[in-house]
Protein backbone atom coordinates (compact mmCIF):
# COMPACT_ATOMS: atom_id res chain seq x y z
CA UNK A 1 0.00 0.00 0.00
CA UNK A 2 0.78 3.20 -0.81
CA UNK A 3 1.84 6.25 1.51
CA UNK A 4 2.39 9.10 -0.59
CA UNK A 5 -0.21 9.70 -3.93
CA UNK A 6 2.86 9.17 -6.17
CA UNK A 7 4.72 6.26 -4.68
CA UNK A 8 4.24 2.84 -5.92
CA UNK A 9 6.10 -0.56 -4.33
CA UNK A 10 9.25 -0.42 -5.53
CA UNK A 11 9.73 -3.29 -8.78
CA UNK A 12 6.27 -4.60 -8.03
CA UNK A 13 3.89 -6.01 -10.49
CA UNK A 14 2.58 -2.24 -10.00
CA UNK A 15 5.17 -0.23 -10.00
CA UNK A 16 4.23 3.05 -12.71
CA UNK A 17 6.55 6.04 -13.10
CA UNK A 18 4.93 9.78 -12.94
CA UNK A 19 5.52 11.65 -16.47
CA UNK A 20 4.80 15.07 -16.89
CA UNK A 21 3.94 16.35 -20.38
CA UNK A 22 2.56 19.20 -22.58
CA UNK A 23 4.32 22.27 -22.87
CA UNK A 24 3.24 26.12 -22.94
CA UNK A 25 0.77 28.34 -21.46
CA UNK A 26 -1.07 26.03 -18.75
CA UNK A 27 -0.80 23.31 -16.19
CA UNK A 28 1.44 20.02 -17.54
CA UNK A 29 -0.55 16.39 -17.66
CA UNK A 30 0.46 13.77 -15.51
CA UNK A 31 0.76 10.10 -17.16
CA UNK A 32 1.50 7.24 -15.03
CA UNK A 33 2.99 4.36 -16.73
CA UNK A 34 4.86 0.98 -16.51
CA UNK A 35 9.10 1.57 -16.44
CA UNK A 36 9.91 -0.56 -19.73
CA UNK A 37 12.21 -3.54 -18.34
CA UNK A 38 12.45 -5.56 -21.83
CA UNK A 39 12.25 -5.15 -25.29
CA UNK A 40 11.91 -8.05 -28.23
CA UNK A 41 13.61 -6.87 -31.82
CA UNK A 42 11.57 -8.86 -34.43
CA UNK A 43 13.17 -9.19 -37.78
CA UNK A 44 11.36 -10.96 -40.44
CA UNK A 45 11.18 -12.79 -43.88
CA UNK A 46 14.66 -12.49 -44.47
CA UNK A 47 16.03 -14.86 -47.65
CA UNK A 48 19.00 -15.34 -49.92
CA UNK A 49 18.53 -12.09 -51.07
CA UNK A 50 18.72 -10.27 -48.42
CA UNK A 51 21.15 -7.93 -47.43
CA UNK A 52 24.29 -9.40 -46.11
CA UNK A 53 24.17 -6.93 -43.12
CA UNK A 54 21.96 -4.13 -41.72
CA UNK A 55 20.88 -2.28 -38.44
CA UNK A 56 17.97 -3.48 -36.26
CA UNK A 57 18.37 -1.35 -33.23
CA UNK A 58 19.96 1.73 -31.39
CA UNK A 59 19.91 1.63 -27.56
CA UNK A 60 17.75 4.42 -25.63
CA UNK A 61 18.87 3.42 -22.39
CA UNK A 62 22.08 1.18 -21.16
CA UNK A 63 21.03 -2.35 -21.48
CA UNK A 64 21.82 -6.06 -22.35
CA UNK A 65 21.32 -8.85 -24.70
CA UNK A 66 19.81 -11.90 -22.83
CA UNK A 67 18.87 -14.16 -25.67
CA UNK A 68 19.16 -14.24 -29.49
CA UNK A 69 16.82 -17.17 -31.65
CA UNK A 70 16.60 -17.27 -35.31
CA UNK A 71 13.54 -20.01 -36.95
CA UNK A 72 13.60 -20.14 -41.08
CA UNK A 73 10.78 -21.96 -43.49
CA UNK A 74 13.81 -23.61 -46.19
CA UNK A 75 17.38 -23.62 -44.74
CA UNK A 76 20.51 -22.27 -46.36
CA UNK A 77 23.26 -24.30 -47.80
CA UNK A 78 26.02 -23.21 -44.89
CA UNK A 79 24.49 -19.84 -44.20
CA UNK A 80 25.42 -18.18 -40.74
CA UNK A 81 23.90 -15.03 -38.56
CA UNK A 82 25.91 -13.05 -36.25
CA UNK A 83 24.80 -10.17 -33.84
CA UNK A 84 27.22 -7.37 -33.44
CA UNK A 85 27.42 -4.16 -31.40
CA UNK A 86 28.32 -0.97 -32.58
CA UNK A 87 29.77 1.66 -30.47
CA UNK A 88 31.30 4.15 -32.90
CA UNK A 89 30.10 6.25 -35.65
CA UNK A 90 30.88 5.90 -39.32
CA UNK A 91 31.21 2.36 -38.79
CA UNK A 92 29.20 -0.26 -41.31
CA UNK A 93 26.77 -2.60 -39.99
CA UNK A 94 29.14 -5.25 -42.19
CA UNK A 95 32.09 -4.18 -40.62
CA UNK A 96 33.68 -7.37 -38.81
CA UNK A 97 33.87 -7.90 -35.95
CA UNK A 98 37.11 -6.21 -33.53
CA UNK A 99 36.18 -6.76 -30.05
CA UNK A 100 36.13 -2.74 -29.32
CA UNK A 101 34.04 -0.60 -31.73
CA UNK A 102 32.19 -3.75 -33.41
CA UNK A 103 32.04 -6.53 -30.53
CA UNK A 104 29.96 -10.18 -31.81
CA UNK A 105 26.89 -11.13 -29.22
CA UNK A 106 26.84 -14.69 -30.26
CA UNK A 107 30.01 -17.08 -29.17
CA UNK A 108 29.43 -18.01 -32.60
CA UNK A 109 27.58 -17.36 -35.58
CA UNK A 110 23.72 -18.96 -35.60
CA UNK A 111 23.74 -21.29 -38.61
CA UNK A 112 21.02 -21.31 -40.78
CA UNK A 113 21.84 -25.14 -42.20
CA UNK A 114 19.73 -26.82 -39.91
CA UNK A 115 16.89 -28.32 -39.51
CA UNK A 116 13.62 -26.22 -40.93
CA UNK A 117 10.61 -24.46 -38.57
CA UNK A 118 13.18 -25.85 -35.68
CA UNK A 119 14.13 -22.98 -33.60
CA UNK A 120 17.73 -22.36 -32.98
CA UNK A 121 18.75 -20.37 -30.47
CA UNK A 122 22.22 -18.48 -30.30
CA UNK A 123 24.97 -19.12 -27.15
CA UNK A 124 25.53 -15.63 -25.89
CA UNK A 125 29.33 -14.28 -26.05
CA UNK A 126 31.06 -14.99 -22.38
CA UNK A 127 34.40 -12.55 -23.73
CA UNK A 128 35.62 -10.74 -21.38
CA UNK A 129 34.26 -6.95 -21.04
CA UNK A 130 30.82 -7.09 -20.83
CA UNK A 131 30.15 -7.43 -24.50
CA UNK A 132 26.67 -7.96 -24.01
CA UNK A 133 26.04 -4.90 -22.54
CA UNK A 134 25.14 -1.71 -24.44
CA UNK A 135 25.48 2.08 -23.68
CA UNK A 136 22.40 4.37 -24.91
CA UNK A 137 23.26 4.85 -28.52
CA UNK A 138 25.17 1.80 -29.07
CA UNK A 139 23.47 0.35 -32.22
CA UNK A 140 22.82 -3.74 -32.92
CA UNK A 141 23.18 -5.12 -36.76
CA UNK A 142 23.13 -8.09 -37.93
CA UNK A 143 25.67 -9.77 -40.18
CA UNK A 144 24.78 -12.89 -42.84
CA UNK A 145 27.62 -15.28 -43.90
CA UNK A 146 28.20 -18.09 -45.99
CA UNK A 147 26.36 -19.42 -49.11
CA UNK A 148 22.47 -18.41 -48.23
CA UNK A 149 21.33 -20.14 -51.17
CA UNK A 150 18.26 -21.64 -50.68
CA UNK A 151 17.53 -19.81 -47.36
CA UNK A 152 14.02 -18.80 -47.25
CA UNK A 153 11.57 -17.70 -44.06
CA UNK A 154 14.29 -16.56 -41.62
CA UNK A 155 13.50 -14.33 -38.91
CA UNK A 156 15.20 -14.06 -35.69
CA UNK A 157 14.38 -12.36 -32.53
CA UNK A 158 16.78 -10.41 -29.99
CA UNK A 159 15.93 -10.23 -26.60
CA UNK A 160 16.97 -6.82 -24.71
CA UNK A 161 16.42 -6.43 -20.97
CA UNK A 162 17.28 -2.37 -19.46
CA UNK A 163 19.97 -2.11 -16.98
CA UNK A 164 20.06 1.14 -16.64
Amino acid sequence: MSLFRDESPALGASTTEKELSGYGAGNPVANYYKPTTREFIQVTGLAAAALAADWIWQAPWACQVIGVKANFTVTSTSGTLQIVRVTADAVAPATAANGTTVVAQLSSALSLSGTANTRVIGALSTAAGSPLVLAAGDQLAYQLAGTLTGLVGMSFQVEIAQIG
